[in-house]
């Protein structure tokens, strides 16, 4: 297990879609900024899976910008040196790195330009140690490129 962090596409609301989806869907953006079938009958949520994860858009399962953060232990290790400046990260150490394996949660639109600031606070961070270090260079890097997604597309960071 591990942790993964994402950005939804924004076609359904922009109208850019592959194919249409069948009307008793009855789509709904969610709180993470994805789209969800409001229809609780079985087979038409799963014809709507069927549907968001090929069918859409252009994007596999309607997601822009994916990445995979790290393992517990990679998240461990960046929570661990991060919680020496802990003052200058309170979104990346609450919301983001505050477990290894936690999923279905977001960062909410709102917090997002709060988020870049701290994250463009990680250079600064220096480690004694090299492979740390290039661990959280590409945390920085991931991180970049999902505000800069979740800005473009005015949508949350999903985990």
């Amino acid at each position: 297990m591990g942790l993964d962090a994402f950005v939804y596409c924004n076609c359904f609301e922009t109208g850019r879609l592959r194919t249409q989806p069948r009307e008793d869907f009855d789509i709904y953006i969610s709180g993470n900024g994805g789209i969800e079938c409001g229809n609780s009958d079985l087979e038409t949520c799963l014809a709507f899976d069927t549907w968001r994860f090929c069918n859409a858009c252009e994007h596999e399962d309607t997601v822009l910008t994916h990445h995979y953060i790290g393992n517990s232990v990679r998240i461990d290790r960046l929570r661990e040196e991060l919680r020496k400046n802990s003052g200058q990260f309170p979104l990346i150490l609450g919301k983001i790195i505050h477990s290894g394996i936690h999923c279905g949660g977001h960062m909410s639109i709102e917090n997002v330009p709060k988020l870049d600031l701290e994250v463009r606070m990680l250079p600064k961070i220096r480690c004694g140690e090299e492979r740390l270090q290039k661990i959280l260079d590409c945390f920085y890097n991931q991180l970049i490129d999902l505000v800069e997604c979740a800005k473009r597309m005015n949508k949350p960071i999903a985990f």
